[in-house]
């Protein structure tokens, strides 16, 4: 899609267009020929037309400039009466199902149903709205104005919202109940936004579609691969340690300590590396950088939002508080042993595992709370790892999770 992803957009577009046309014309039946017939053409020839049982056009996989499309384009339009049409095409193997409501730029997504069957007004139970913006000044876009300037002031700077961008991050944001408060794409991300609704069957999500520089324009920086969502962060913050760590309290568990980590890659990274190694919860000190800063959450390809974690409240004594958990506190430091043995991962095993930051380290405090502190090894002269390089080592040795 990076590659000719534009090529296939502009033949969705034209899908849809016919969408409408047929849409305004009240068309029934399946009268497309000539339609579809541009379609190809534009396609630069997609392959034989040939109806299949229900009532789509199927067109087999064929070039297009060097690369083959991504699946079969499938076509179709459904006219269920005079006020709305359903189309459907199927691109890079996802059906994807719209209603087109004439004379309006509002499109709705909702599951594939029989065509044919009941829904008359082309509107199903997890319908999920799609709006075109024009007004740089609309209120919808409050979320994402001056994204940059608002960032520097940290959660404050936008109280209970936490932004996400690119794909694989908005997606993840869509997965979770209740998280997303808006979805803003620019309109080449339209197709995109479409499948992704579909494919999680997303109710009551706002979402906005408007062009390139509209969109950089409310922003206030380029936003190259044109997806951006706001989050609730109530949904993810403020939880208490009790919250994040698992029920069973004698089920084998790994917990991630992280003291000063004030990195914004660093703290996007270790969440990453986190779910790698199936850690339970990550623990936060006071003045961790915040992992649902926009850029902490890209580095953590979206795992920032699916791992538990708590900011402490109390530091160190929540350390306490995991011990008398039953967690074993091993501390990465310059000063402790070799011994990085791995852990029986069958007895029932319950680490903590506490990194510092780079220069600094674990506190003395924290050190000296940790039940045994460990170090990597390494070549003479050096002495230090990034923090989640060692902790990707640490946690492969130390992790409880199972893995494959």
């Amino acid at each position: 899609e990076d590659a000719h992803g534009e090529r296939c957009d502009h033949v969705r577009e034209r899908v849809g267009r016919l969408a409408e046309l047929h849409a305004l014309e009240h068309v029934r039946g399946f009268g497309l020929v000539e339609g579809l017939e541009r379609i190809r053409r534009v396609g630069r020839g997609l392959g034989t037309d040939r109806r299949n049982q229900g009532g789509c056009i199927d067109r087999p996989t064929e070039q297009l400039g060097h690369s083959p499309v991504l699946g079969r384009l499938v076509c179709g339009i459904f006219d269920h009466g005079p006020s709305t049409t359903t189309g459907a095409w199927l691109l890079g193997g996802v059906r994807i199902r719209h209603d087109v409501l004439p004379g309006s730029s509002i499109i709705r997504t909702r599951p594939d149903r029989e065509i044919g069957g009941d829904d008359p007004q082309g509107i199903g139970d997890n319908a999920a709205m799609i709006r075109q913006v024009t007004d740089p000044n609309d209120a919808a876009l409050e979320d994402f104005r001056d994204i940059q300037d608002r960032d520097r002031s940290g959660p404050s700077g936008r109280p209970g919202v936490f932004i996400g961008e690119q794909t694989l991050v908005v997606e993840k944001m869509l997965t979770i109940d209740g998280l997303v408060r808006r979805v803003l794409v620019s309109s080449p991300r339209q197709g995109w936004l479409e499948t992704v609704l579909e494919r999680h069957s997303c109710q009551d999500v706002e979402c906005l579609v408007a062009p390139q520089n509209l969109l950089e324009s409310v922003a206030g920086f380029p936003i190259h691969r044109g997806v951006v969502a706001s989050g609730d962060r109530t949904v993810l913050d403020g939880r208490s340690l009790d919250e994040v760590l698992p029920e069973d309290p004698g089920a084998a568990a790994t917990v991630l300590v992280c003291e000063s980590i004030r990195n914004i890659d660093n703290i996007g990274m270790l969440f990453r590396i986190a779910a790698a190694f199936g850690v339970s919860a990550v623990l936060l000190s006071p003045d961790c950088h915040d992992p649902l800063y926009r850029k902490s959450i890209r580095v953590s390809i979206g795992h920032a939002l699916s791992i538990p974690f708590v900011r402490s409240s109390s530091w160190p004594t929540d350390l306490d508080l995991l011990k008398a958990r039953g967690f074993e506190l091993v501390g990465a430091s310059i000063r402790g042993n070799d011994d990085t043995r791995t852990t029986n991962r069958d007895d029932g095993n319950r680490i903590a595992l506490a990194v510092g930051s780079e220069f600094d380290g674990l506190a003395d405090e924290t050190s000296a709370m940790c039940d045994r502190l460990v170090r990597i090894r390494m070549a003479e002269g050096v002495d230090s790892l990034n923090v989640g390089v060692a902790a990707a080592v640490l946690l492969d040795r130390m992790s409880t999770a199972p893995r494959v």
